[in-house]
């Protein structure tokens, strides 16, 4: 079991909100990390230690690259892995967590970057 709150990306705010029930039924929301630049959140993952792996998209016709935000559980930018494509669309780790896998929509391309190279 994963050590990840509830998070949601909001795209065309570009942030992370973060979900806390407490009383049961009862949801408070914060911004759990705000981005600038880009389109904004378009794929969510989280590791064992509880970092959670925020895919980062803008438009194929702006250029660029697309960038994977690595976030600490307190929502601090741990490092960024760069993706020599821009629009980011889904994110997983291998069975071993060893890899993670990028996909990207303009090149229809999945990437696989070693996890501790970054």
């Amino acid at each position: 079991q994963l050590a990840c709150p509830l998070d949601l990306g909001c795209h065309s705010v570009n942030r992370i909100l973060r979900f806390v029930q407490k009383p049961a039924g009862v949801y408070h929301v914060s911004v759990f990390h705000q981005f600038s630049g880009g389109l904004g959140p378009t794929a969510l993952t989280c590791d064992e230690s509880g970092n959670l792996y925020v895919g980062r998209s803008d438009f194929a016709s702006v250029g660029g690259e697309g960038v994977v935000s690595v976030l600490s559980p307190s929502g601090s930018l741990l490092s960024e892995v760069m993706v020599p494509a821009p629009e980011v669309t889904g994110l997983c780790f291998d069975s071993a967590r060893k890899y993670l896998y990028i996909t990207e929509a303009s090149t229809n391309t999945i990437f696989r970057f070693l996890r501790d190279a970054h």
